[in-house]
């Protein structure tokens, strides 16, 4: 069978859905053909690599697909629903309104997402959140921002809200509009932003107004997208939507469909991956830069071999202080804080399949051995019996 995949922009998040699309197909011994578009300012679509068409009939006739994934990215419908007649599609991260008869969409839960960013900002206590929508107001920005609301009031805080007037992607122009309203924000303050383009825009906008992140305002985006979340100053902490799962979910969807199983009661969801902690919700007690400092050191480097020698050297300070410093701030060790921040990447490797062997090296141990004793040790199990209860 021939399947046509359908990548928005093939960004990291793309690339994150397709991993988990391409094992479940390479079971099925699917052959499998990778199209890259993008929107136009038209409302339409343009493809960056595609092999045999230069527009979606002209594709079709091409492959003669036996199904199609289309990956969305949430925020655009530029593909529409009925663009394959009589070929199965899945639409993986469409906006849930969208949903409809002609297609099987795939959608995120945005309640999951609120709620995984709403745990990280909420372990500061600050008395005020809030949350920053995005700029085209979509309805997965809307989900996003209720959901949270709802946590937030909850709990007895006082909740924000910021819209902006304008539809730009562009941050110059989100900081003409988000400045005036954050430099009156209540402070200390939490704030969840739509996705991590706003984040980037709310975390220059604090540089701008010598507003200090985290411990004035503590910044959580959506997406994980590395080329912004690791050269946002600080880092920008961001929730990882499930597009792994995701794209294993389409690829049985997608295989139902073509052997004309009824698929389950609609709209299908997707959840959250994982919280990625960076500097901007790094907050330790005391507020002591030099533990945050080597805490993002630890976080950056800890699986190329980091040690913690070379944390200490981070913090400028001795042996013995630095451990003393570091161990009064978060409760534990800098080594330990290595160990578990290697297990986590383990972890993280093992459910997207990766061969136990090749982890050692990836991770910082050095050997199977040490990464085999040090899992046991953190997380109580066996890495092979951790492997098979979880990575499925």
């Amino acid at each position: 069978m021939t399947i046509l995949v359908f990548l928005y922009k093939a960004d990291y998040t793309s690339r994150r859905m397709l991993e988990g699309f391409r094992l479940e197909a390479d079971r099925a011994g699917w052959a499998v053909q990778v199209v890259e578009y993008t929107p136009t300012s038209g409302g339409g679509y343009s493809f960056l690599r595609a092999h045999g068409g230069s527009d979606i009939p002209s594709l079709l006739d091409f492959w003669q697909p036996d199904g199609c994934i289309v990956e969305c990215d949430g925020s655009v419908e530029v593909v529409p629903l009925d663009a394959f007649p009589g070929v199965p599609a899945v639409f993986v991260d469409r906006s849930p309104a969208d949903a409809g008869p002609e297609g099987v969409c795939l959608v995120c839960d945005n309640a999951a997402v609120a709620a995984s960013a709403a745990r990280e900002l909420l372990l500061a206590d600050f008395p005020d959140y809030a949350f920053v929508s995005c700029p085209h107001n979509r309805p997965w920005s809307v989900e996003r921002g209720e959901a949270f609301r709802r946590i937030v009031e909850q709990g007895g805080r006082r909740f924000h809200l910021f819209h902006f007037s304008s539809r730009t992607d562009r941050i110059d122009e989100m900081l003409g509009e988000i400045a005036p309203w954050m430099r009156a924000l209540p402070r200390p303050c939490g704030v969840f932003t739509s996705d991590d383009r706003v984040g980037e825009a709310v975390a220059v906008a604090c540089e701008n107004l010598g507003l200090y992140v985290p411990d004035e305002v503590a910044i959580v985006g959506v997406d994980n997208s590395e080329s912004i979340c690791e050269n946002t100053r600080p880092t920008l902490s961001s929730v990882e939507k499930d597009l792994y799962g995701a794209g294993r979910a389409a690829a049985r969807t997608l295989a139902d469909l073509m052997a004309k199983r009824p698929v389950p009661a609609l709209p299908l969801t997707f959840g959250v991956s994982r919280l990625v902690r960076r500097a901007s919700t790094l907050l330790v007690r005391n507020g002591d830069r030099r533990v945050r400092r080597a805490l993002e050191f630890i976080r950056r480097h800890a699986c190329e071999g980091a040690t913690a020698a070379d944390a200490m050297r981070e913090m400028g300070l001795r042996h013995a202080m630095a451990d003393r410093v570091f161990r009064r701030a978060t409760g534990h060790t800098i080594q330990d804080e290595i160990l578990d921040t290697r297990v986590g990447k383990v972890r993280e490797l093992l459910l997207r399949h990766v061969p136990v062997a090749l982890l050692a090296d990836r991770c910082g141990f050095g050997s199977v051995a040490n990464l085999r004793r040090a899992f046991r040790n953190r997380v109580g199990v066996p890495v092979g019996a951790w492997a098979a209860r979880h990575a499925r």
